[in-house]
């Protein structure tokens, strides 16, 4: 069975601003000294939290099956995300272009809600013994279609029953600035194959 866990956001970075009170806005505090390295010691008790995520039919599975929270936070140079993901079968998918298909997590950031300059970002941690560390596939979905350099820093680790993924996207990859009240849209799904692969 393939599971799906997907949430749909639009925030403000920090600071209240009264354009942005409409139900899918949240503010994103701003934090500082977070190394990208798989580990949630330096998050502390910080950033925006999202403890539990339906699927897409609103349903919550068994926590000790598939059970995804994350975090969000910025600082001046971009978007801090961590993804902690109960999971208790790994299965990926071999293919770099395919790996939405099986156990991952799919990361997307725009300009600003519904706009077409975003970039998807596709990550599987390796915590299928197949695989011994985390893979990643960036799509750049921009505005107008020209090229541009996105650089994101990622790092994975597998953990007793599931996966950690931590990812830093610099706001200048889609050209925007991190400031107080800046709204960007934010997506994440995460996606459970069970060890059974996705469509093709």
């Amino acid at each position: 069975m393939r599971h799906m866990m997907i949430v749909l956001l639009v925030f403000a970075t920090l600071l209240p601003v009264p354009a942005l009170t409409h139900a899918q806005a949240f503010d994103i505090p701003r934090i500082d000294r977070i190394q990208i390295d798989g580990s949630t010691d330096d998050w502390g008790d910080r950033g925006f939290r999202v403890e539990l995520l339906p699927d897409p039919e609103g349903r919550f599975l068994p926590a000790d099956d598939f059970d995804v929270r994350f975090r969000l936070g910025w600082n001046k140079g971009g978007i801090f995300i961590l993804v902690e993901v109960t999971d208790d079968i790994a299965h990926e998918h071999a293919e770099l272009k395919r790996l939405w298909q099986e156990d991952c997590v799919e990361i997307f950031l725009a300009e600003k809600r519904g706009h077409g300059n975003f970039v998807q970002l596709v990550l599987a941690s390796g915590a299928d013994e197949k695989y011994d560390s985390l893979r990643w596939k960036l799509y750049d979905h921009g505005a107008g279609g020209s090229e541009r350099t996105i650089r994101t820093v990622q790092a994975g680790r597998v953990t007793e029953d599931g996966y950690i993924i931590e990812v830093f996207v610099p706001c200048g990859s889609i050209g925007i600035e991190a400031e107080p009240g800046r709204e960007i849209g934010f997506q994440l799904i995460a996606n459970d194959a069970d060890m059974e692969p996705g469509p093709s």
